[in-house]
Protein backbone atom coordinates (compact mmCIF):
# COMPACT_ATOMS: atom_id res chain seq x y z
CA UNK A 1 0.00 0.00 0.00
CA UNK A 2 2.77 1.96 0.56
CA UNK A 3 4.02 1.95 -2.98
CA UNK A 4 0.65 2.83 -4.22
CA UNK A 5 0.65 5.54 -2.39
CA UNK A 6 4.01 7.50 -3.41
CA UNK A 7 3.08 6.54 -7.15
CA UNK A 8 -0.90 8.42 -6.58
CA UNK A 9 1.45 11.04 -4.86
CA UNK A 10 3.74 11.65 -7.84
CA UNK A 11 1.14 11.56 -10.69
CA UNK A 12 -0.98 13.99 -8.68
CA UNK A 13 2.43 16.26 -8.16
CA UNK A 14 2.61 15.51 -12.03
CA UNK A 15 -0.79 16.66 -12.68
CA UNK A 16 -0.30 19.55 -11.14
CA UNK A 17 2.78 20.76 -12.53
CA UNK A 18 1.33 20.44 -15.68
CA UNK A 19 -1.19 22.67 -14.29
CA UNK A 20 -4.38 20.03 -15.04
CA UNK A 21 -6.78 18.96 -12.22
CA UNK A 22 -6.36 15.96 -10.53
CA UNK A 23 -9.18 13.40 -11.51
CA UNK A 24 -11.58 12.18 -8.92
CA UNK A 25 -10.05 8.50 -8.98
CA UNK A 26 -6.29 9.29 -8.15
CA UNK A 27 -7.35 11.54 -5.11
CA UNK A 28 -8.96 8.29 -3.16
CA UNK A 29 -5.46 7.36 -1.81
CA UNK A 30 -5.09 9.89 -0.86
CA UNK A 31 -8.67 10.45 0.88
CA UNK A 32 -8.56 6.49 2.40
CA UNK A 33 -5.10 7.53 4.22
CA UNK A 34 -6.59 10.76 5.41
CA UNK A 35 -9.39 8.27 6.99
CA UNK A 36 -6.52 6.06 8.04
CA UNK A 37 -4.93 8.67 9.92
CA UNK A 38 -8.03 10.29 11.37
CA UNK A 39 -9.43 7.10 13.01
CA UNK A 40 -6.44 5.96 13.93
CA UNK A 41 -4.94 9.36 15.52
CA UNK A 42 -8.53 10.06 16.92
CA UNK A 43 -9.15 6.85 18.24
CA UNK A 44 -5.90 6.94 19.84
CA UNK A 45 -6.64 10.30 21.60
CA UNK A 46 -9.73 9.31 23.21
CA UNK A 47 -7.85 6.06 24.21
CA UNK A 48 -5.33 8.75 25.64
CA UNK A 49 -7.89 11.10 27.23
CA UNK A 50 -9.76 8.11 28.95
CA UNK A 51 -6.36 6.64 30.60
CA UNK A 52 -5.53 9.87 31.75
CA UNK A 53 -9.51 10.52 33.17
CA UNK A 54 -9.26 7.03 35.07
CA UNK A 55 -5.43 7.31 36.64
CA UNK A 56 -5.45 10.78 37.38
CA UNK A 57 -2.28 11.75 34.95
CA UNK A 58 -2.14 14.47 32.65
CA UNK A 59 -1.49 13.42 29.42
CA UNK A 60 -3.41 16.72 28.37
CA UNK A 61 0.02 16.99 25.14
CA UNK A 62 -0.22 14.17 23.76
CA UNK A 63 -4.09 13.85 23.11
CA UNK A 64 -3.67 17.55 22.13
CA UNK A 65 -0.85 16.65 19.55
CA UNK A 66 -3.39 13.42 18.29
CA UNK A 67 -6.26 15.69 17.95
CA UNK A 68 -4.51 17.76 15.66
CA UNK A 69 -3.29 15.10 13.62
CA UNK A 70 -6.83 13.33 13.44
CA UNK A 71 -7.92 16.82 12.49
CA UNK A 72 -5.36 17.25 9.38
CA UNK A 73 -6.41 13.87 8.53
CA UNK A 74 -9.93 14.49 8.65
CA UNK A 75 -8.89 18.03 6.04
CA UNK A 76 -6.95 15.09 3.96
CA UNK A 77 -9.91 13.35 3.39
CA UNK A 78 -12.09 16.07 2.24
CA UNK A 79 -9.26 17.83 0.13
CA UNK A 80 -7.94 14.39 -1.40
CA UNK A 81 -4.61 15.87 -1.17
CA UNK A 82 -1.81 14.36 0.90
CA UNK A 83 -1.60 17.37 3.29
CA UNK A 84 0.51 15.52 6.22
CA UNK A 85 3.39 14.10 4.34
CA UNK A 86 3.07 16.95 1.69
CA UNK A 87 3.59 14.08 -0.99
CA UNK A 88 0.46 15.78 -3.51
CA UNK A 89 1.62 18.90 -3.72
Amino acid sequence: MRESIRREAQEQRRLRAAGQPIPPELRRMARRAGLGIFLLCGGSAVLIAVAAVWTGSLYGVAALFLLVMAGLGLLQVFTGRHIITGRGR
